[in-house]
């Protein structure tokens, strides 16, 4: 996803914070024209098969739509808005 092999055009970069016992994904962006693959969603799999242990996707803003793809996975721990408590 990263680097498209017919046209060598950098398509998304991705920031990854590696911890001793986990990933953490920072950030991500991509070409727009590169959107119906959703590339947060692919980038996701792979942290996750890097790691193979405990993975952080980072922040998740439900308001926010690029962040929505995060809610997918399971198990999370999410903390509700409203009472700052995880669950």
């Amino acid at each position: 996803m990263d680097d498209n092999i017919e046209t060598r055009q950098l398509v998304a970069v991705g920031v990854v914070d590696v911890l001793p016992r986990c990933l953490s994904g920072v950030y991500l962006f991509w070409d727009k024209a590169w959107a119906a693959l959703a590339p947060g969603q692919w980038t996701a799999l792979e942290e996750i098969r890097w790691v193979q242990e405990y993975y952080y996707m980072g922040y998740y803003i439900h308001t926010c739509p690029r962040m929505r793809y995060k809610a997918d996975y399971q198990p999370a721990d999410l903390l509700c808005p409203e009472t700052k408590v995880g669950g």
